[in-house]
């Protein structure tokens, strides 16, 4: 890796009974893009992933699935890109 500032986000993907996945349209880009954003200083990886879903759509998700120890890992390497979790 090089020495490039990155910043960590989430994106979380929420479908209905149909299979149907929840986007929101964002002015901002002009494009339809599932609630998400960016990981606070001191914020892990699921607490971003529950907040933001709230502050965008006023819903509130329930973990199925959650390894902290992964989630730690990923708060200190920039190298990890991409992290699944399973909500209710």
């Amino acid at each position: 890796m090089n020495n490039l500032d990155f910043k960590r986000v989430v994106a979380v993907y929420i479908l209905n009974n149909e299979n149907k996945v929840l986007m929101l349209f964002h002015k901002k880009t002009n494009n339809w893009l599932p609630p998400g954003g960016h990981v606070e200083d001191g914020e892990m990886i699921h607490q971003a992933a529950a907040r933001e879903v709230y502050e965008e759509t006023e819903l509130d998700i329930e973990f199925i699935y959650h390894n902290l120890k992964l989630d730690k890992e990923i708060n200190q390497r920039v190298e990890i890109l991409q992290y699944h979790y399973l909500f209710n």
